[in-house]
């Protein structure tokens, strides 16, 4: 028996968060470690793997789950994505700059922490995919393929793709606090 593509979606969101959940505490480690080449390497793989991923959330999946929220949940959902993006612009101006400081790894788990919070909670949110039609999850599964296709990290989705500015709150991440 075909697996429904409501099933495969529900997999294939549950494993990535799973994925960004350790590459997001792997990254705290690594600040903590100050291993600039551990840093790199999962602060590469959080943008790179969850730039298809956002963006088939943001395109496909909010949007499907819209009558499940409240007026102001789903904007909500898009100011952590803008916290997401604030904080790996800010986490690259660290790794960019000379030693870690205590100052940065104690901001760096600050941030990263918060963005670790959003992913739990969207896993969460598999909770209302499992109500959709399959011929939604369809549709859902065809989006990303195409955001699949296209390959743009979370951050060249944000400058290339997204159509949405980070909202002012997001932006005090850039300059301080969180």
């Amino acid at each position: 028996m075909a697996v429904a593509h409501r099933d495969q979606l529900i997999e294939l969101y549950h494993g990535e968060h799973r994925d960004l959940r350790d590459n997001l505490l792997g990254l705290i480690d690594a600040f903590k470690a100050r291993d600039k080449r551990k840093i790199k390497k999962f602060l590469k793989a959080v943008d790179e793997e969850g730039g298809p991923h956002m963006r088939c959330e943001e395109e496909a999946i909010f949007p499907a789950l819209d009558k499940y929220y409240m007026d102001n949940q789903l904007e909500h959902l898009l100011t952590e994505h803008d916290l997401m993006i604030a904080t790996l612009r800010k986490l690259y101006q660290i790794l960019e700059r000379g030693p870690i400081s205590d100052d940065d790894v104690r901001v760096a788990e600050l941030h990263i922490r918060c963005v670790l919070t959003h992913v739990t909670d969207c896993d969460g949110a598999l909770l209302l995919v499992e109500l959709l039609s399959d011929r939604k999850a369809k549709s859902i599964l065809t989006a990303r393929r195409r955001a699949d296709r296209e390959s743009l990290s979370i951050c060249q989705y944000a400058s290339e793709a997204r159509g949405r500015m980070l909202r002012a709150s997001s932006l005090r991440v850039l300059f301080g606090g969180c």
